[in-house]
């Protein structure tokens, strides 16, 4: 007597899934402040100097792969519109002062530029 053994061949596809991470190669945005600047204020007398108003302009910075969102602007109390790109300070009397930028792009990313303005009445020696 003939016993007959059968084999069933059962290939069963083997799936493999792969999941990639998401990478982020986010570039950080380029703040810029502007330049640093001195202001004479021609102060032609004696007399208690006028605090000045002057314009900071952020509207350069850029984010090479995405768009900026958000800015700020940090420095003296007299900004009066720190969340715009362009914006003025009042209030300056004879000093140096720093403003800071602050620029956030579409992915989060931030980054900083400092401008430094410095008020001199126009009659006296600029010293270092």
């Amino acid at each position: 007597m003939m016993k007959a053994i059968f084999f069933i061949l059962l290939i069963i596809p083997v799936v493999h899934m792969t999941y990639a991470q998401q990478v982020c190669n986010n570039i950080p945005p380029i703040a810029i402040a502007g330049n640093d600047t001195i202001i004479n204020n021609n102060q032609t007398s004696c007399t208690t100097p006028l605090p000045i108003t002057i314009t900071l302009n952020g509207s350069n910075s850029f984010d090479p792969d995405g768009t900026l969102v958000s800015y700020l602007w940090t420095g003296l109390n007299g900004i009066t519109s720190p969340n715009a790109a362009i914006t003025n300070v009042t209030g300056l009397l004879p000093g140096t002062y720093a403003f800071i930028l602050r620029v956030t792009d579409n992915n989060g990313a931030f980054t900083h530029d400092t401008v430094r303005i410095s008020v001199v009445p126009g009659n006296r020696p600029l010293i270092a």
